[in-house]
């Protein structure tokens, strides 16, 4: 499990770690056009950690490498996340009040 949040610099981080500013880290592009993660030495090297850790997940199955802290697997027992941010870190149950706020109204997928 991981959890972005390193916030985009536009509008002076206002915005947080909004839904898909993950993609151009997780792939090191941060200076193409449209990825509003800013190009800042912060970014590039929180993107390489990124990248690093999907290119060994792709590879062998397990994200951990050099360029992060040990990610463990996540368990519901302890709910470790690794955090992405200019300090990359793994965290026991990060969103733990969002969750519980949101477990007295469980969602069931119709159909499913």
């Amino acid at each position: 499990m991981y959890q972005l949040d390193f916030p985009a610099p536009e509008h002076n981080g206002v915005l947080g770690a909004f839904h898909t500013l993950d993609i151009p880290l997780v792939f090191d592009n941060v200076a193409a056009p449209g990825s509003h993660t800013g190009t800042s030495p912060e970014a590039r090297r929180l993107a390489g950690r990124m990248a690093d850790a999907f290119i060994a997940f792709a590879r062998t199955g397990d994200p951990n490498c050099a360029s992060i802290p040990a990610w463990p697997k996540y368990e519901l027992d302890r709910r470790l996340t690794i955090l992405f941010d200019t300090d990359t870190r793994v965290v026991s149950d990060p969103r733990r009040e969002e969750r519980l706020l949101w477990s007295v109204a469980p969602y069931i997928k119709p159909g499913g």
